[in-house]
């Protein structure tokens, strides 16, 4: 409910082209994935991510983070090569903004992994697995709990 409050008057004082009215479509996507309301949620993710798309460049972080809570409402829906798809675009735009050795990137290397094992890829799964815990360690070391 004040997801939906606060897209309304977002969208009321800014219009649809702001990133108020973005982030607010983004929480109300993740909220309506949460109560199992998996269309809904993901008719929001995806005009969540194509107004960030019209304000902010290409490889900006915040489409990463747009393509990530797509992915996973892809997920849920039990889309996996979209899930997979948004995943490594997320992916990308992360190693670009973060660099490969953060701990950002790794768990976007975990959720493309995660996507493949969804697909039954389980060799890629497992690969972009140990990649996401070799960056853990470099950033981490061995030692850590």
């Amino acid at each position: 409910f004040h997801h939906e409050k606060a897209f309304t008057m977002s969208n009321e004082i800014y219009g649809r082209k702001h990133m108020d009215t973005a982030e607010s479509l983004d929480s109300m996507g993740l909220a309506n994935v949460n109560l199992g309301r998996l269309e809904e949620g993901l008719k929001n993710h995806l005009e969540a991510l194509q107004i960030t798309k019209e304000i902010l460049p290409p490889n900006h972080i915040k489409i990463a983070h747009r393509y990530n809570n797509l992915g996973n409402a892809y997920q849920a829906l039990k889309k996996h090569q979209e899930q997979l798809e948004c995943q490594q675009k997320a992916l990308q735009i992360k190693e670009e903004y973060y660099g490969e050795n953060h701990v950002h990137t790794a768990a976007s290397y975990n959720n493309v992994g995660r996507a493949y094992e969804n697909l039954g890829n389980y060799e890629e799964a497992l690969k972009f697995g140990e990649k996401a815990v070799q960056i853990e360690r470099n950033i981490v070391g061995d030692n850590h709990p």
